[in-house]
């Protein structure tokens, strides 16, 4: 595995129900799951930025559902009850109460309290659930929820979030507690599936981030990765190189179809036969634990056999594990000897970051528009939601 991914300090998660938050180098919530992830200072960020917004939404949402049950001028719970009881912080309780007021629902009197003063039922905001896989990185997925985050932050919506290898059974109990309105599932795996499969079946509106999939009956706001693939493959072929690799497609990679289709459209733009070009499939590796190892033995023996001057990479991953190490050993210069782009981002732990062109995805614009789109799905607006982003190629400044 890749240095980035070895000796970091651990984040751990105890997954994630919005009650009882706290930090003390942990957060905890009802769920008692472990998510394992390495974190840097913009997930530290993330993280405070998603708790912070959570609890208040919260004490709202408990005040609107007491205001709901209420009778005109009942009282309110007091503010010392309120930290007590939602395990908040004084500030934010106050907060939720400074709105409630300001929109008319309560009236404050000095001394003595809130008091409910509207008879009319308030429409609670929208409940949301997020799912995330459980061997997904909340670094890799930072910026996808800064953009859900700010989002529900103008309509202080509910959100939820769950780990897709917990129980089914009490994953939709929990659906079911909150009033849940709609599911997001962030860049799900095959195995994955399962849950939203039964989710969409019982009637709520799912939503995927990053996975559109030909012939896929989910909604879906996803980067273009056939673009992507294009984009890489096409930038190197334009710069001479006659013989390319591509490196990672697989059936149980969901982005994988797409991304094979924008290569083999680059071989076809630029008249590459097969004969000069491979796609290597690790379809055959997909239950090993020496996952990576396998890929990289492929690697180095199709490479001795073609001799490409060029390689695209469908991920960092592949790079890091299985590419790198097969160049490295062969003493190869990145990217006097061969040129390398990948179909994602690098990071600052990536080898050779300064020398491989790499694709920037609209992460951000990912997470606010997949929000606005389930919004539409639950009010009824729309049925079904399919929305493919444009990609960037950041190309790397290098003489030829």
């Amino acid at each position: 595995m890749s240095r980035r991914w070895k000796k970091l300090p651990d984040f751990r998660i105890k997954a994630v129900f919005l009650s009882s938050i706290a930090i003390t180098g942990k957060v905890k919530v009802k769920k008692h799951k472990i998510l394992r992830t390495t974190i840097d200072s913009a997930q530290t960020y993330i993280i405070m930025y998603c708790i912070m917004v959570l609890k208040y939404i919260e004490v709202k949402d408990y005040l609107i559902n007491l205001i709901n049950a209420g009778k005109d001028q009942d009282a309110l719970p007091s503010e010392n009850d309120l930290c007590s009881y939602m395990k908040a912080s004084r500030v934010t309780v106050r907060r939720a109460l400074d709105e409630l007021e300001h929109e008319g629902l309560i009236r404050r009197q000095k001394g003595k309290g809130a008091f409910i003063c509207k008879i009319k039922k308030v429409k609670k905001a929208l409940n949301i659930f997020l799912g995330i896989s459980k061997d997904e990185s909340f670094i890799l997925i930072s910026n996808i929820m800064a953009g859900i985050l700010d989002q529900i932050k103008g309509d202080e919506s509910g959100l939820h979030i769950f780990i897709t290898d917990e129980n089914m059974n009490e994953t939709l109990q929990n659906i079911q507690k909150h009033e849940i309105d709609g599911i997001i599932g962030i860049r799900p795996y095959p195995v994955d599936y399962p849950i939203y499969e039964e989710l969409r079946q019982r009637g709520y509106p799912v939503l995927l981030i990053d996975r559109a999939m030909k012939n896929s009956h989910y909604s879906y706001v996803s980067s273009d990765f056939t673009q992507a693939s294009f984009l890489a493959t096409d930038y190197l072929l334009g710069r001479g190189h006659k013989k390319i690799m591509f490196v990672g497609t697989a059936p149980w990679i969901p982005i994988s179809s797409c991304s094979k289709t924008g290569f083999e459209k680059a071989l076809q733009k630029h008249k590459i036969s097969k004969a000069d070009s491979l796609i290597i499939n690790v379809d055959e590796f997909e239950s090993k634990a020496s996952f990576f190892d396998d890929v990289s033995r492929i690697f180095e023996h199709e490479f001795t056999r073609l001799k490409p001057t060029a390689v695209v990479c469908i991920s960092e991953l592949f790079f890091v594990n299985s590419v790198y190490p097969v160049l490295h050993k062969k003493k190869l210069a990145v990217p006097e000897d061969v040129e390398i782009a990948l179909c994602s981002a690098t990071f600052e732990s990536t080898p050779l970051r300064n020398s491989i062109h790499e694709i920037r995805k609209p992460e951000y614009e990912l997470g606010k528009h997949s929000v606005e789109s389930l919004k539409k799905m639950i009010n009824g607006k729309t049925n079904r939601v399919n929305i493919v982003l444009p990609v960037e190629l950041l190309r790397k400044d290098f003489k030829s």
